[in-house]
Parts: C-alpha cells; sequence; structure tokens
C-alpha cells in the first residue's frame, strides 16, 4: 500500500504541546520493547509447512481445541500462524492461555483468552455495524458490503464469503477511512490514546475467510472495538512519518492471486517488518541496554513511550463460541448470531452506557431484516443491492413493476414498506414480515411497535435516497417516520381494497386513474375508508415532495412540522404530515397535486418544482399546510345540511389527530426540546430528561382526559353502526 503522508506530531499529539500530559516511562515496565522473534521449539517436529510451532503456538493449538472439542491435531495450521503472528510476549500469553474466560449474552456465551498483540496484526470486523450503514453508499456499488457470516464447519468460530482479497482491502480501507473521519481530528479521543495507549481490551475473535475460488485465510477481527484498533495504527502511522501500520495484517496476501495463510517464513519477516527500520519508527526501539534506554532515550522522546504503548495492545481473543440450545433452534448460523449479540450488547440502547448513534443502531437491524429477507427469497438480489445503497438508482428510470428497473423513488417506498407495513413483505413461513422486524427490533433492546419500524425504515430510506450525511438527512428521517409509522400506512391488511404495496408497481397515470375512481366510491358512500391506490399515491407523493431536490434545496420540501417547528416561523399547521396527505386525498385536487409531485420527480432527467393546476401556486411544504389544514373558506355558506354534518365530523377527527400528534410530541419531549422545538438533533444533549416519564400526567389531568375519551368512543362507535346501516340502505345518498 503506499506510504501514508505525514502530518505534523505537534498539530496532532497534546504530548508535545503539554509537557505535563507526556506519557511517563513507568507505563513501560514489564512491557516488551522489541518484536518477539518467531522461534520454532527444539525437539518439536515439522508441520506441514517445513517447521514446527512455536512454543506458544504449541499450547494455544491445546488450549483451542480443548474448547472447540476436536483433536489437537484437527486444528488448522493457518490459525496457529496467525496466533504466532500475534504474539507479543509469549511469557505473558502463556499465562492468558492458562486462565480462559468466558463472557456471556443472552444468546451463548463467547470464550476468550487474555493476550498482548501486535497491534499492525489486527483487523477491524468486516461487517462492522456502525460503519455498515454508511460503508455501502460510499462504496457505490463498486465493492460488494459483505452483512452475513455463517458458522465454520468444524469450529465454533465465524467464517465469512468474500469476492477476493482486494474486497476484504477495500472494504478495510473504506470501513478505516469512515471511522477516522469521525475521530482523526477528536484530540478527546486520540490524546488519551497517545498517552496511555489501548486500557480497554478489545474483543476479537478468529474469522476464516473464503474466497470465490475456495481459498482461506484465518484473520483476527476486532469485533468490538474498531475505533481503538484502527485509531492505535493511526497514531503509529503519524509516529512512523511513512508506511502504513495495517498493511502488516493483509500484506502476505498481495504475492498471489488469492487468499493464503501465513507461513513460516512470513513470520521470520514479520520480525524484522515490526522494527519499521525504514521509517522514524527506528529510532523507538531501545538497543541492547533496556535499562538504559529506558533512564535516558525515552525519557527524553515522548514519541519513544507513545510508539511502546501503542505497537502492542491486550485483547480478549474469542476461541470458541457455545450457543444455548434456544439459539439453536432460531438461527441456522447460531455461532454468528451470538457474535452479533455480543457487539450488540456494546453498542446499543438499554445494553450498554457507550452506545451508538441511535440512527447507526436503526440502520444495523435494517440491513438484518432486508438480508433476512434476501435469504428467504422474499426480495430479489437486486432491491437487496439498491436497499443497502450498493446500487444508486436514478429518479428518472423506468418505473414498472421489476425492482431491477425501479427509480429511485419506487424502491425507497418498497423499502420502507417492506419494513412497516403488514404484510408488505410475507416471509416464506406465511408470516408477516413485521413479525421478523419486531424480532430483530427486540435483538436490538428497541420497543416494538409502528414509532420503531418507521424509525429504522427512516434510518435505511436515507441511504437509498443518498441523503446520508446530507444538510437535510434528520429532518427527511423525522418525515419519512412520522409519516409511516401512521395507521394510514402501516395497518396495510386491514384496509378496506387490499394492501397498497401491491400497487407500487403499477404505471403512475393508471394509479392516478384507481386513486380518483377510489375517491369516487369514498364521496358517494359517505365514509372515509382510503383504497390501496389512493394510500399508494400518497405515500409515493410524500416521499417524492419530501425529497425533490429543487424543493429541498430552498428548504420548501415537505416536512415533519411545516418547518416552523409548531408555527414558530410560518403561520401553519405542524400536524404530522398523514394529517395532510388525508386532507388532499379527500379531493381530486389533491389527488391531482399528488400525482404532480410524482411526475415532476420521476418523469424528466432533471427533477422540477410541482405547481397546483389550479393556482400555478409551487406545491411547497408551507403552501400545502396552509391550503389543506386551515379553515380556508370551509364555513359551510354554501352547504346543504348532510355535507356539513361530514364536515363536521371530519374536524371532531382533525381536532383528534392534532392532539394526538401533539400528545407525540410530549411523549418524546426533553427538558431541551419543550423550550426550543427547533434544537437540531445533533445540539441535544443524551442526558436529557424526558419529561413523560420523569413527571408523566396528573391525575386529575389524566382522569378528566380518559372520561372525555370514553364518551367521545362512544359516540362513534355508536355513530359507526347508524352509518353501516345507512350504507346498507343507502338512506345517505
Amino acid at each position: 500500500m503506499p506510504p501514508t503522508a505525514r502530518r505534523s506530531t505537534n498539530s496532532l499529539f497534546k504530548i508535545f504541546e503539554d509537557p505535563d500530559y507526556a506519557p511517563e516511562t513507568s507505563q513501560l515496565h514489564d512491557r516488551p520493547l522489541a518484536p518477539e522473534p518467531f522461534t520454532p521449539e527444539k525437539g518439536r517436529g515439522n508441520e506441514v509447512d517445513g517447521a514446527p510451532l512455536s512454543k506458544f503456538g504449541a499450547q494455544f493449538r491445546a488450549v483451542f481445541a480443548r474448547y472447540n472439542r476436536v483433536p489437537e491435531d484437527d486444528v488448522p495450521l493457518g490459525l496457529l500462524r496467525y496466533a504466532e503472528a500475534l504474539n507479543a510476549s509469549t511469557d505473558v500469553n502463556l499465562q492468558g492461555l492458562a486462565h480462559p474466560v468466558p463472557k456471556y449474552t443472552e444468546y451463548g456465551e463467547l470464550w476468550t483468552v487474555s493476550l498482548l498483540v501486535n497491534t499492525p496484526m489486527l483487523m477491524a470486523w468486516l461487517i462492522n455495524g456502525r460503519a455498515l450503514r454508511r460503508l455501502a453508499s460510499k462504496l457505490k456499488g463498486e465493492v460488494t458490503v459483505i452483512t452475513t457470516t455463517s458458522d465454520h464447519a468444524n469450529f465454533s468460530l465465524p467464517t465469512m464469503s468474500v469476492h477476493d482479497k482486494n474486497q476484504v482491502m477495500d472494504l478495510l480501507d473504506t470501513q478505516r477511512e469512515l471511522v477516522m473521519d469521525t475521530y482523526s481530528h477528536n484530540k478527546e479521543f486520540l490524546d488519551p490514546l497517545a498517552r496511555q495507549g489501548v486500557l480497554n481490551p478489545p474483543q476479537v475473535v478468529f474469522t476464516e475467510l473464503v474466497d470465490s475460488g475456495g481459498r482461506t485465510s484465518w484473520t483476527a477481527e476486532a469485533m468490538e472495538g474498531a475505533r481503538r484498533t484502527f485509531g492505535s495504527q493511526l497514531l503509529m502511522n503519524e509516529l512512523m512519518g511513512r508506511g502504513d501500520a495495517a498493511s502488516l495484517a493483509t500484506r502476505h496476501w498481495f504475492d498471489g492471486d488469492g487468499l493464503r495463510d501465513l507461513t513460516p517464513e512470513d513470520l521470520r519477516q514479520l520480525e524484522k517488518d515490526l522494527l519499521f527500520s525504514s521509517t522514524d519508527a527506528a529510532g523507538y526501539f531501545p538497543g541492547r541496554d533496556a535499562r538504559d534506554w529506558l533512564d535516558n532515550a525515552a525519557h527524553n522522546d515522548r514519541a519513544a513511550v507513545t510508539w511502546q504503548l501503542l505497537r502492542t495492545m491486550r485483547v480478549e481473543l474469542v476461541i470458541a463460541v457455545r450457543p444455548n440450545e434456544r439459539t439453536k433452534q432460531r438461527y441456522p448460523h447460531a455461532v454468528s448470531a451470538v457474535v452479533q449479540e455480543f457487539i450488540r450488547s456494546q453498542h446499543v440502547p438499554n445494553k450498554t452506557k457507550r452506545q451508538w448513534d441511535l440512527a447507526d443502531v436503526a440502520g444495523q437491524a435494517a440491513i438484518t431484516i432486508i438480508d433476512r429477507f434476501d435469504q428467504e427469497d422474499r426480495i430479489d438480489t437486486a432491491s437487496r443491492a439498491v436497499w443497502l445503497g450498493q446500487v444508486e438508482t436514478s429518479w428518472d428510470a423506468s418505473y414498472r413493476d421489476t425492482a431491477s428497473s425501479s427509480n429511485r423513488l419506487v424502491e425507497t417506498v418498497r423499502l420502507i414498506a417492506a419494513l412497516t407495513v403488514q404484510h408488505g413483505v410475507t416471509t416464506a413461513t406465511g408470516y408477516d414480515g413485521l413479525r421478523y422486524v419486531n424480532e430483530t427490533l427486540g435483538e436490538n433492546a428497541l420497543p416494538k411497535g409502528p414509532k420503531e419500524r418507521a424509525r429504522i425504515a427512516a434510518s435505511q430510506a436515507v441511504i437509498v435516497l443518498n441523503q446520508a450525511n446530507s444538510p437535510w438527512e434528520n429532518a427527511l428521517a423525522a418525515m419519512l417516520e412520522a409519516t409511516f409509522r401512521d395507521p394510514m400506512f402501516w395497518k396495510g391488511r386491514e384496509h378496506s381494497g387490499g394492501n397498497w404495496t401491491t400497487m407500487l408497481g403499477t404505471p403512475l397515470d393508471e394509479l392516478a386513474v384507481q386513486a380518483s375512481a377510489e375517491l369516487a366510491t369514498m364521496t358517494r358512500d359517505g365514509g372515509d375508508p382510503f383504497g390501496p391506490a389512493q394510500r399508494a399515491l400518497a405515500a409515493l407523493g410524500a416521499v417524492a415532495l419530501a425529497t425533490n431536490p429543487k424543493l429541498l434545496v430552498n428548504s420548501d420540501a415537505l416536512s415533519r412540522t411545516g418547518r416552523g417547528g409548531g408555527g414558530r416561523r410560518a403561520d401553519v399547521s405542524a400536524a404530522d404530515p398523514p394529517r395532510l396527505l388525508a386532507e388532499m386525498l379527500r379531493s381530486q385536487r389533491g389527488l391531482d397535486q399528488l400525482h404532480d409531485a410524482i411526475y415532476a420527480l420521476i418523469a424528466v432527467r432533471e427533477p422540477f418544482i410541482p405547481v397546483d393546476r389550479e393556482s400555478g401556486e409551487e406545491l411547497t411544504d408551507i403552501w400545502l399546510r396552509d391550503t389543506w389544514l386551515t379553515d380556508g373558506d370551509t364555513d359551510g355558506d354554501d352547504e346543504d345540511a348532510r355535507s356539513a354534518y361530514m364536515r363536521m365530523l371530519r374536524e371532531i377527527v382533525k381536532k383528534q389527530q392534532e392532539s394526538w400528534d401533539e400528545a407525540s410530541r410530549l411523549r418524546d419531549a426533553t427538558d431541551e426540546t419543550i423550550l426550543d422545538p427547533d434544537l437540531p438533533p445533533d445540539q441535544q444533549t443524551d442526558g436529557a430528561e424526558v419529561l413523560f416519564e420523569t413527571i408523566g400526567v396528573p391525575d386529575d389531568l389524566a382522569d378528566e382526559a380518559r372520561t372525555l375519551l370514553r364518551q367521545l368512543e362512544e359516540f362513534f362507535v355508536e355513530g359507526r353502526a347508524f352509518g353501516r346501516t345507512a350504507a346498507r340502505y343507502g338512506r345517505n345518498r
């Protein structure tokens, strides 16, 4: 790999700016100060690669065989050679091998040994959950993202299927770039690392890679601790001045076409490579008199102490995974399920204090569900690639019932429907796909329900829409979540006329005609059951109004609250989008606006701003809310009694929806957002109190509200009975 350009260490490390912050040589007490040489044990016979195992390698084989319940002769030589490459201190690591320790999860246990390893020999977990959400979209289909592992046929460890070594390298490089984009300028993270090294041992698991040609290679992947691994290697690169510390873990792959395991020749060369003799790091190692070096050279050279703190790292190496019986019954690859659950236990809400961002947790959950649908052939390979962000579709691609040719708008709504709508996907066993969604929510310690399903759908939809890390990401995700958690969409099977998700492949003009026919039926019968074509048109139109690039750049795209945060900046309703959409679906003018919003996005090479056919006004968020969510001219002057009666009933329901929208906001409001509804998510404090949980609702208010709700429910239950009778005998016509 090309040398890494060196930046000024004075601008990177606090240890060079503040003498009081410099690491102490006492921190190097009992640490090895030079690479551990590969020393085949005398008197031991040669292995098939031409050299005996080292003392550490032989002991590692015995322990590994015991905990994997296999004969020692069955332990792969490639795995043992990689263990020897990791070995940074035989004496220390023999002690670790003597005391394996279990790590428990609700899915099973992982047996680990504490080892001191060479930092450059560690790789990050290739399907790192936090990076995975952004990885596919960053690679733009040039490299296939790995999202799942399988269980090794002979050992209690995971395996990964890869195309070739280049795929692995590209994924590692991109993941490193994503992670270090966050931390490379984060002094609060890097400075303590430079001063103390890695204090909390990462969890590392032996994983076998298998390429498309059947060639294999064992690796040691940091399944929990990617930022510490990448951070240490980044700082080593800075101290070296040139070179790439991380390349040592993969350099042996470059001399052939496929993957291969380490050989004794690699291990002998590794001792020299770990000295980095052609870099500034050559001066960070002691000569023959280590005590003199500690007393003098290291004392006067802070970089040397930092180098020694970084070049080795204590890890908890997983040598065997034992799923419990329940996990074995639930998952075809139970070992991999335990590994994934352990990663979740370190990062997801309610399982740890050092959690990932909620969007990352939601995105990881979405990817898990997408892969499960793909494995059961519930979705096709083309849809999976688009939904993971590996393939970017255009707005104006063909609008047909073929996922590979559908445009970005259709694929986005397909994805959201699969994750949120009743029977949006039906599994091979006939179960509603929402069952799988709820199971995954539970695995990630997230509540089960429409709100959380919509949240994970929105987190992945922004990837498909290519809006991750854009200025509009948070607003767009909030709008999608608020829209598709509404019963108007998610109760797909309970709606009359059929599930709206089946209409997503219908050509736009045909869909609009069917929606108009449903409106005519609804108006004639005096009811309010939107048909499947109406709901499909609303779903597509809402996403079109929220994502049209021309509307976004002008801050006119459909949002959750009308861009006004509750009407603060504009005198419009701050209701969730489903209220607006419901009003539009009750009018031919509204259906036309939804049709035109979709057309403006997908019918031409460059999207344009849709306008109202009657007034010529642009269909902006605020104009639509002002048109549909205010009383306007509906004062009843030209109404007959029946029309006025229906309007007044709708106004009651509208007020209920407004109350529910406000209650939903208050349920999540914190002591910060209640005073400043416009406070961006990235400026909100994680520890801010959720007032609904800390204060609740006073008894007197709750009792009064519940009494009114019961009375209102009686009104509608009784009225519904009369309404059905009227519809049956045509008395409302």
